[in-house]
């Protein structure tokens, strides 16, 4: 069963995401939801295969939490997704598959 973090401070859109997911993968797929950075690193162990990563976490940094991530799962796929910062080069140190704008597909339903 693949595991999934969503990494946002916004929870309505953490359950948006939730019900996406859930819609096309059915119960193939176990997802966690965290809406700060120090809760993710908690679980880092977990080794997610998916982790949706909110940029701009409140005040904390998406972008050096990713670095942090990756020194403990270097497999995962790394999806930044944020509707309030472009990416950077700074960003794209920390592996990301993609970077996402939330706001051309959240709440378009």
């Amino acid at each position: 069963m693949s595991k999934i973090a969503i990494c946002d401070d916004n929870q309505s859109y953490i359950e948006y995401l939730k019900r996406l997911i859930i819609e096309i993968e059915g119960n193939a797929v176990r997802i966690y939801g965290y809406t700060t950075g120090a809760s993710l690193l908690r679980d880092v162990d977990m080794q997610h295969n998916l982790i949706i990563l909110d940029v701009q976490l409140g005040e904390e940094d998406g972008t050096e939490l990713a670095k942090q991530i990756r020194q403990k799962n270097k497999h995962g796929v790394l999806v930044f997704c944020s509707g309030v910062k472009q990416p950077t080069s700074e960003s794209f140190k920390a592996g990301p598959y993609q970077n996402s704008n939330r706001s051309r597909r959240y709440g378009k339903n």
